[in-house]
């Protein structure tokens, strides 16, 4: 696990991608990045709703890319 990871370990009722949006502030994207790490391996085998008391290692990610806006007019 990377210095710059953090553990999450799991409360009753919680699922990963709010897991996700509480700690990066988003959940598309980065809950694939939190599924694909070796640490949490095991992990999809648990969801929707994951059991109380599994340790999730959280990587440090980047912000997402802001998305273009649409103009309607100009």
């Amino acid at each position: 696990m990377s210095s710059l990871s953090q553990t999450y370990l799991t409360q009753q009722g919680d699922e990963l991608d709010e897991i996700c949006y509480r700690f990066y502030g988003y959940s598309r994207g980065s809950t694939e990045k939190v599924l694909a790490l070796e640490e949490n391996r095991d992990l999809a085998l648990l969801l929707p709703i994951l059991p109380e008391g599994i340790e999730i290692t959280l990587p440090a990610l980047a912000p997402p890319a802001p998305e273009p806006r649409l103009k309607l007019w100009s």
